[in-house]
């Protein structure tokens, strides 16, 4: 397995026999995407994990999580987020479900949600802290090897995420970096820049966030996929004409670069094409190396994939990964195992006196 931690997200529209071609020797936790959210604090199931996924990947090392998503911008998210009762039920459901199937932790996936809670008018940053940290508690108390993550949003243009408090109650936090240009989005470029000139880019991502939360504890989130626009001319930044296409990492390399040259952007370090009417942005394995090394570099806990199976029987992102993180023995590269709220807190202290005593010397 990869010396760091690689979490692969698996879509639950996926082929439900996806899990017996997984490269399991290329990742080191599965995110089973998604448990629905109802406002009762039920979830909502779609489809689950087929029966034999958990202990597959247990016997070739790699965890099992389970990730919750209300949807996004769901009113959901402040129905919850303004009860603490409603709080307590959904932890508390949470953890049931966990047990029940030998899922190993869960990820949580809250997106677009405003800064002030539409029921009580609160402080949404307060309260999804209180909910993490209860979460926490309660997942950590039953068992402190639960592996418990969130998903960070590469701007967090709503400043509801208090990730230099969040970062104690989990084990890790994940930058959702990609759709930097977005599917509806007004213009057509990289997914993914790794660079911009506009200072929005992963790497303005990774550093922005490296100022609050410890490396660690912070995983890059990357794409397999891209998407493919109508453009009103054939440049980089092109307005859009309607919303794009989203088209995963094997369709363009088997279907659309058979037909579309590969062309490569050196101001956002990305690959892309030109079609007849527009263009398609993506990433490679060029562009997700530049990637791993800039996560290397910022000795950056590993990363995520949205999502395992885009690159269906092709092996060279598996690869990638193995060659760009090395090969250990399975065990955690990044955060760990739970700490106890209370030695993280004590943690917090001892790093504070530390500062002081440095300050003062």
């Amino acid at each position: 397995m990869p010396n760091k931690e690689v979490i692969g997200f698996y879509p639950n529209w996926l082929s439900p026999d996806l899990y017996l071609s997984l490269r399991y020797d290329a990742i080191t936790t599965i995110a089973w995407s998604f448990l629905g959210l109802n406002a009762d604090g039920s979830f909502s199931k779609q489809s689950y994990p087929p029966l034999n996924l958990i202990n597959y990947a247990h016997s070739k090392g790699v965890k099992v999580v389970v990730a919750l998503n209300p949807g996004w911008g769901s009113s959901t998210i402040d129905t919850i987020l303004a009860s603490p009762s409603l709080q307590s039920t959904v932890v508390n459901n949470l953890l049931t479900e966990v047990q029940q199937n030998g899922f190993d932790g869960v990820d949580i996936d809250f997106e677009g949600f405003p800064v002030t809670n539409t029921v009580n008018g609160q402080s949404n940053r307060t309260l999804f802290t209180n909910f993490i940290e209860l979460l926490s508690t309660t997942f950590w108390n039953s068992n402190p090897n639960y592996r418990l993550s969130i998903d960070l949003p590469a701007v967090d243009w709503n400043n509801v995420f208090d990730v230099t408090t969040l970062q104690y109650y989990v084990n890790y936090l994940m930058i959702m970096g990609y759709d930097y240009h977005w599917q509806t989005g007004p213009t057509a470029g990289a997914v993914a820049p790794l660079t911009s000139p506009n200072g929005v880019s992963v790497t303005d991502s990774v550093d922005t966030y490296l100022t609050k939360i410890s490396r660690d504890k912070l995983l890059l989130g990357v794409p397999y996929y891209g998407y493919e626009w109508q453009t009103q001319t054939n440049q980089p930044d092109s307005p859009t004409l309607g919303g794009g296409m989203s088209v995963t990492y094997s369709n363009i390399i088997d279907t659309k670069l058979s037909v579309y040259p590969r062309q490569w952007s050196s101001i956002w370090s990305s690959p892309y094409y030109l079609t007849s009417n527009g263009q398609g942005w993506y990433d490679d394995e060029t562009s997700l190396g530049l990637k791993y090394d800039l996560v290397n570099n910022r000795g950056l806990a590993g990363i995520g994939i949205w999502a395992i199976g885009y690159d269906t029987t092709h092996q060279e992102l598996g690869n990638l990964i193995i060659n760009k993180f090395g090969y250990g023995s399975g065990e955690d590269g990044g955060g760990g195992v739970g700490i106890p709220l209370s030695q993280n807190k004590l943690l917090l202290a001892g790093i504070g006196f530390v500062a002081l005593i440095l300050i003062l010397e």
